[in-house]
């Protein structure tokens, strides 16, 4: 039986075909004709053109920052030392906090020299009052015998009276502020009577502690005595 032979078939050792190497793809034109290639390079053109002139804008302002920093340290050396002014500042800051210090420090010293003097010039006083007690007391047994004194012992004794009455004119201004505060003229009063007794000049502190002044200070004089004490007070101090 014969087998009937199909058009376009084969028969024997077939050898498949190669297939073709696909060809290239061509860059798809645009709707103008134009390539794409060529109108990428006016745009990668046109940004290297942008960034040359932003360098060379940066480099410009560099060179008028730099010729203005070197105009500035010729006029002035440490106008760029911000540490340097730093520690200025703060030194300015500290010094009159410690100039301030020192000049409250030698006020309280002066004040404590004036306190020790005072006390030193107060004991003195005391004690030649009362060697002129017992000198007082004396006197009987020496009868009318002549007695030396020396001119510096009789400047001494004037220095001390002086002192006692500027003493006693201090302590009468004191007395009469702390009663102008207080605005009552009794407790002034009394005090300027203890005063006077403390100092020698009242009868006794009997009759000091009942009886009122026979003529009390007016308040113009007192004001005058107040007044002229400060003036000399202030021109010992400024001398």
């Amino acid at each position: 039986m014969l087998l009937s032979k199909k058009p376009g078939t084969k028969y024997g050792l077939i050898q498949p075909k190669q297939k073709q190497a696909a060809a290239p793809l061509k860059p798809s034109l645009s709707v103008f004709g134009d390539d794409e290639e060529d109108d990428s390079a006016p745009v990668q053109k046109s940004g290297v053109a942008r960034e040359v002139a932003k360098q060379a804008a940066k480099k410009r302002i560099d060179t008028k920052v730099a010729a203005q920093q070197a105009a500035a340290l010729a006029e002035d050396p440490s106008i760029f030392d911000y540490d340097g002014v730093y520690d200025d500042l703060q030194e300015q800051r500290v010094q009159p906090k410690q100039a301030e210090k020192l000049e409250r420090k030698s006020r309280y010293i002066e004040g404590l020299l004036d306190k020790a003097k005072e006390r030193q010039r107060e004991q003195d006083v005391v004690y030649e009052r009362r060697l002129a007690k017992e000198r007082q007391a004396e006197d009987h047994l020496f009868g009318d015998k002549d007695r030396f004194v020396t001119a510096a012992y009789k400047r001494k004794l004037e220095e001390d009276q002086k002192w006692l009455a500027e003493e006693k004119l201090r302590e009468e201004i004191e007395a009469r502020e702390d009663v102008v505060k207080k605005g009552h003229m009794g407790d002034f009063y009394r005090h300027l009577m203890s005063n006077n007794v403390a100092f020698g000049t009242g009868n006794d502190r009997g009759s000091a502690a009942t009886a009122a002044p026979e003529q009390p200070l007016r308040e113009d004089k007192l004001a005058s005595a107040v007044e002229r004490y400060r003036a000399r007070k202030r021109k010992a101090q400024e001398g």
